[in-house]
């Protein structure tokens, strides 16, 4: 189930409406903020998808999707209990990490050729290149959590919203070795009568299920021993 970050657009066009009032400011004019400023970032964020895609610019070093993103947070900042613009924006940021994370991935499988291969030099700039890609997926998982998160706690939620914030939620978490909480949030996933996956993404969520089963009970009994060797 996981997003293309051009894809988010789709749903971005109902996203400003009913937003809350600020001090010092009128309703109108706080609509009219967000409305700018939301308008702003997806124009920003489709320019960006078309530099990645015609002119092959990284995702990494494409400012608009910067831009978009600092569009975002202003829009964010205006108007906190936004729910819908809380949820389009972790959307974008889940998509932009699953980027970095599949780069992350190729500089691994690099390292290890080039370690098959005896180039220990260049296994080792693929380790620092791959460190860095990493740690660009955990940023944009880590800033997404909290939105996600504001989704799912809202006491009259859109259980669409729920459901997809929940899958992205436990992969988010997996990806930062968070297994329990991955392992909370796929439960949650598994049990949702609204979120129907297809054939591949069930088989993946089982079997994520499975090894971080696997993962917990390997951390309970290692946790246990060491126990038993203290004094």
């Amino acid at each position: 189930m996981t997003r293309s970050p051009g894809s988010v657009l789709v749903a971005l066009a109902l996203a400003v409406a009913l937003v809350g009032c600020h001090r010092g400011s009128t309703k109108e004019e706080q609509i009219r903020k967000a409305q700018k400023l939301y308008e702003e970032a997806v124009d920003l964020h489709e320019k960006g998808r078309t530099a990645a895609q015609v002119d092959r610019v990284a995702l990494e070093d494409n400012k608009h999707f910067d831009q978009a993103r600092e569009r975002f947070r202003e829009a964010i900042k205006a108007n906190p209990d936004h729910t819908r613009l809380r949820f389009d924006f972790a959307r974008v940021l889940y998509a932009e990490g699953n980027v970095y994370r599949d780069g992350h991935s190729v500089a691994f499988e690099n390292q290890e050729f080039c370690l098959g291969e005896g180039k220990a030099e260049e296994a080792e700039r693929w380790r620092k290149e791959g460190e860095r890609i990493r740690d660009l997926a955990q940023e944009r998982y880590r800033e997404a959590i909290p939105h996600f998160r504001t989704v799912v706690e809202q006491p009259f939620r859109d259980p669409a919203w729920e459901a997809e914030s929940l899958y992205a939620l436990g992969w988010i978490y997996l990806s930062l070795e968070d297994y329990q909480r991955a392992y909370d949030y796929m439960k949650q996933v598994r049990a949702s009568s609204v979120l129907r996956l297809g054939p591949d993404d069930q088989r993946k969520l089982d079997e994520a299920m499975r090894l971080i089963e696997d993962e917990l009970v390997r951390q309970r009994l290692a946790s246990q021993g060491s126990g038993e060797r203290q004094p």
